[in-house]
C-alpha cells in the first residue's frame, strides 16, 4: 500500500502474535479444529506481510487437516515449524537492527 508506517506495525503484530507455542500445544494434543483455526490466521497473516511461500504450506497443512489428512499434517508440520521459526528470527533481527 506504500504506507511504511503501517507496514512496520503489521510486521511488530505479526512477530507480537507468534503461534509457534500455540501451534506446537495444539500438534502434541491432536487438537486438530484449533489447529486449523490458527494454521488459517498463520497463512493469512504471512500472506498479509508479504511471506508467500509460508503462507502457502501453512495453507496446505490448513486443509490437510480440514480434508482429516493426519499423516500429511504429521509429515511436514515440523518443516513448517521451522520455516517459521526462522522467518521470525530473521524478521526480529532486521526488525530490531533497523527500528
Amino acid at each position: 500500500m506504500g504506507d511504511e508506517d503501517f507496514y512496520l506495525e503489521m510486521i511488530e503484530t505479526y512477530l507480537e502474535e507468534d503461534k509457534r507455542e500455540l501451534l506446537e500445544k495444539e500438534y502434541s494434543l491432536s487438537d486438530w479444529k484449533s489447529y486449523q483455526i490458527h494454521m488459517h490466521s498463520l497463512k493469512s497473516t504471512s500472506l498479509t506481510i508479504g511471506a508467500d511461500e509460508l503462507s502457502e504450506h501453512a495453507k496446505a497443512l490448513e486443509l490437510a487437516v480440514k480434508d482429516g489428512n493426519d499423516s500429511f499434517v504429521k509429515e511436514h508440520h515440523e518443516e513448517i515449524m521451522q520455516e517459521y521459526d526462522k522467518l521470525l528470527g530473521q524478521i526480529q533481527k532486521e526488525f530490531h537492527q533497523n527500528f
